[in-house]
């Protein structure tokens, strides 16, 4: 938690010519492997790493917020969790699904992008929103 404070006060106290990167955007990886992808398959190969590393992320998070929080919450978490896992891979399925030709697994990939940082935004934040 103090980390995250550090943090939070570094990027409050740079200049204002300073763009900080936002928790949405793509991670200096992913950028630079879509930089180099010459074809639709390195660009999924991209994406696909791209969402290890979300996946990671939000691990890690997932981690640090079921440390020290008492057994009954973390069981309530943990089956929540699982539900949202469940939702996720079902809504991008679907919405793949809905896509014809190869635009579905781009449409899969960018939902996952989607509902795994928005989730691991949740979990930053859980016990203040």
């Amino acid at each position: 938690m103090y980390i995250r404070t550090l943090i939070i006060a570094t990027l409050l106290s740079a200049p204002a010519f300073t763009h900080a990167q936002s928790r949405f955007d793509p991670t200096p990886q992913h950028r630079t492997c879509m930089s180099y992808a010459s074809s639709m398959a390195d660009r999924r190969r991209c994406d696909s790493e791209e969402i290890e590393r979300q996946k990671a992320l939000l691990n890690a998070e997932y981690r640090i917020v079921t440390n020290g929080i008492s057994q009954p919450a973390k069981e309530r978490l943990d089956r929540a969790q699982k539900a949202w896992v469940e939702f996720r891979d079902l809504d991008c399925q679907s919405k793949s699904a809905a896509i014809q030709g190869s635009g579905g697994a781009d449409s899969y990939n960018d939902c996952m992008l989607q509902h795994i940082k928005i989730r691991k935004y949740q979990l930053e934040n859980y016990f203040s929103l």
